[in-house]
């Protein structure tokens, strides 16, 4: 199994420059940064590929030329149809007027904007309009020209500071981070662009390093798992999953089963995985089943434009789906919205973890007439990663109401144990229904868990309803703010010691 990716990786490398001096985002490199504060650490692809000309100013894309080969022939057609089914996603392309980089936000009609060819002592000031804010001036100073080593590159840097016109007690400052400039590869640390324009007092602002670059041809550090590096598995390697069944009619109760998967033998090439194995049922009326000879399909050409896919993005992805006995499948023609990477350590502390996590809204693409349409009220997510491939799958209808969840819970992967692999009879009966109720649901303002078990500890993560991290933080019987949340269905996941429970409640 590829190992992934010690960070920063210590290793002394000089990458080319892509793009001129002082740029942003080097044209044609792909750029990983993260948030080392976060567990798991949450990394994010920036890749800036395409370039419109204009008679004033430049558009400067980010994965455009990814998005362009997705569409195929419907490129001519239907340019992009991701903006319109979900809003700007992620930050997607900059504007390059003279020596001035200009970002602009659905948060204020004032762009955020940067002089990466400032001189020491230089400062300007971004304003935002976004009524929200506790305070809508920040000031930046390029403090310094040095020398820095980064991921092993010596390079001159510019050193930004950032000053507020105002603060709000507990909110952390933005004084407190700076932007660190490569003069070849681009920025080094970075305050996000839209955190200058949409900062209400309960969000902190944060700095996202970098982890890893690569040209195309070069890498150093953090660099994005292929096809392989997720499916791999060998004779031997055993898989333990939790069935939770939540039904639309209240009157039946939800129900957990588990299931073992034992791998008898793989057929591994370039392009495809296929796993042949013997699987054990465990019903939630205590009966046991056995199965043989079950097979489990992977295609590469299925992930592929996925994988290829920048991170808090949409992805279309065109797939023959054949039978798949094991967890795991696609859509045919789905547009699928892929999340960051999360780069984690192993429950047995011996394997590195990378995962993808992606959800589908009921979105498709009818490829003959190049429209899109959508399955309403109806959402799915998966999630895969580099030490057991499929790990996750959720599927589920709004009206009415249900969701039903498959989640990895235990392995075996070459001799090595990780999470719960027992299914004992204890571990069936460990459930009893739902661990909280969240009040009030809908809500305005604020949502408090109910009917944690005493003394209850773990973390909670709150998601919208394309599978993005919306909040995340330590369990706390007091009420939590949900006030910057945008209207929508979203779905609470608590981790307990014991256990992972969700739910959903309503933004209003």
């Amino acid at each position: 199994m590829k190992k992934l990716y010690a960070l920063p990786l210590a290793l002394i490398f000089a990458l080319p420059a892509q793009a001129g001096v002082w740029d942003l985002f080097p044209l044609g490199n792909a750029t990983y940064y993260a948030d080392s504060a976060q567990q798991p650490v949450s990394v994010e692809l920036y890749r800036m590929d395409s370039v419109l000309p204009g008679a004033g100013e430049d558009v400067l894309y980010f994965n455009k030329r990814s998005r362009s080969e997705m569409l195929g022939p419907c490129a001519a057609t239907l340019q992009d149809p991701f903006s319109y089914l979900y809003g700007n996603l992620a930050q997607d392309s900059l504007i390059q007027r003279n020596d001035t980089i200009l970002y602009n936000s659905e948060y204020s009609s004032l762009p955020f904007y940067f002089l990466p060819m400032a001189s020491v002592g230089q400062s300007w000031t971004v304003t935002s309009d976004y009524s929200g804010n506790s305070y809508n001036q920040i000031t930046i100073t390029c403090t310094s020209i040095e020398q820095r080593t980064f991921l092993g590159i010596a390079d001159s840097v510019k050193v930004f500071s950032l000053m507020p016109s105002g603060s709000y007690p507990g909110q952390a400052s933005i004084s407190d981070f700076q932007i660190v400039l490569s003069k070849a590869h681009g920025l080094v640390e970075f305050v996000p662009f839209d955190q200058f324009l949409y900062h209400p007092n309960y969000i902190d602002f944060g700095v996202i390093k970098m982890v890893g670059v690569s040209d195309g041809v070069n890498s150093v550090g953090f660099d994005k798992p292929e096809f392989a590096d997720y499916f791999h598995l060998h004779a031997g390697d055993v898989l333990y999953w939790e069935i939770h069944d939540r039904p639309a009619d209240i009157s039946y109760p939800e129900t957990y089963a588990y299931r073992k998967d034992s791998i008898t033998s793989s057929t591994i090439t370039p392009d495809s995985v296929i796993y042949y194995g013997d699987v054990t049922h465990f019903q939630p009326d205590g009966t046991i089943g056995h199965f043989s000879g079950l097979i489990g399909r992977y295609y590469r050409s299925n992930f592929e434009v996925l994988l290829s896919a920048g991170t808090n993005a949409l992805a279309f992805m065109q797939n023959e789906e054949g039978p798949n006995e094991m967890p795991f499948g696609f859509f045919p023609n789905a547009i699928l919205y892929a999340g960051p990477y999360h780069f984690s350590m192993a429950d047995n502390g011996l394997d590195t973890i990378t995962e993808l996590g992606f959800s589908w809204g009921g979105h498709y693409w009818d490829t003959t007439y190049c429209e899109v349409g959508q399955m309403t009220d109806t959402d799915n997510a998966y999630k895969i990663d580099t030490r057991a491939g499929c790990t996750w799958i959720s599927f589920g209808f709004l009206q009415p109401f249900e969701i039903h969840t498959t989640t990895l819970i235990g392995s075996v992967i070459n001799g090595v144990e990780d999470g719960d692999i027992t299914l004992s009879v204890n571990t069936l009966n460990s459930i009893n229904g739902q661990a909280f109720t969240l009040m009030p649901n809908p809500a305005k303002e604020s949502i408090t868990f109910l009917g944690l078990p005493p003394g209850a500890t773990g973390q909670y993560t709150i998601y919208d309803g394309i599978g993005r991290q919306a909040l995340h933080g330590a369990l706390t019987s007091s009420a939590l703010s949900v006030e910057g949340l945008q209207p929508g269905v979203y779905v609470v996941q608590v981790r307990l010691s014991d256990r992972t429970e969700r739910g959903r409640f309503v933004k209003e």
